[in-house]
Formats: C-alpha cells, structure tokens, sequence
C-alpha cells in the first residue's frame, strides 16, 4: 500500500473531492476479503491509526456485508458490520457504492456513518464519510480503501 499511500496522502481534500467525482461505483460482488484502509483528511483518525480498514464478505443472501477492521498495535479486531450496494449518492447525481452502517447490531454512535465509495483504479477505492447529527449529514473524511496486490 506504500505507493497508494504515498499519493494519496499528498492529495489535498479539493484534489481528493475531483478523484472522488471522476470514479466509479464497483461491484459489491467483486469486493471481497480484507482491504488495508487509509484516513486521509481527518487528523485525529490519522493520528490514531486505530481504524485500519476494512473486510468484505458476501452473504447468504446474495449480498455483500463486512466488518471494520480495528487495531492498536499487533492487536486487531472486527467490528461494526456494514452493508454494502449500489445506489444514488446523496451530494451528486450519480451511483456510488453504499457502506450502510444503519444495522441493528450497531450503536448508535455507528449507525449515523454515510460512506459512499468510488474506484479510482483497479486496486484503490476512494471514499467520503459523512456523520449524521440532527438529520444533517456533515463531512467527516476521506478514506481509501486498498486491494492486496497478488504476489507475482
């Protein structure tokens, strides 16, 4: 993730708005297994790096969940499920990829996260996160999401 990284953290957030608009919405299908994730404008989340990505897995009903990956050192846990679809961004007229937080097994505090997902390449995703407060969606940040690369 080192070369993804290294660009994408040298993006400022109007260069990240403009590679957000030009990607596309990916296959929920095509996602899947783990992906190392980036924070690139929140500074408190960079800091921290306690949130380190996240895994996709289908399920049995057709569809595509996941869980966020969390660590702190060698430790890493698995929390907070999402679901993940096509559907219509709230801020442009387009189709992103939907990371639903809003499920029951979820706090509150969690259930209020709006991520919508783009490709930007065939390994990197580009997402914003917005945070619901008093029915507003408020931007939170942009993250990355980023594919393993098979060994060649």
């Amino acid at each position: 993730m080192s070369t993804a990284r290294a660009r994408l953290e040298s993006l400022r957030h109007e260069d990240l708005a403009a590679l957000h608009a030009a990607g596309h919405a990916p296959d929920p299908a095509a996602l899947h297994g783990a992906m190392d994730g980036l924070v690139l404008t929140s500074t408190v989340m960079r800091e921290l790096r306690l949130w380190r990505g996240k895994v996709f897995e289908p399920q049995a009903d057709g569809c595509v969940g996941g869980l966020n990956r969390l660590g702190l050192g060698p430790i890493e846990v698995r929390r907070y499920r999402f679901r993940a679809y096509v559907g219509p961004s709230l801020f442009a007229d387009r189709s992103v990829l939907l990371l639903d937080h809003d499920t029951a097994a979820n706090p509150p505090y969690i259930r209020r996260f709006h991520d919508e997902l783009v490709q930007i390449d065939d390994a990197v995703f580009l997402a914003t996160s917005h945070y619901r407060v008093k029915g507003e969606q408020r931007f939170a940040a942009y993250f990355a999401l980023v594919r393993e690369e098979p060994a060649s």
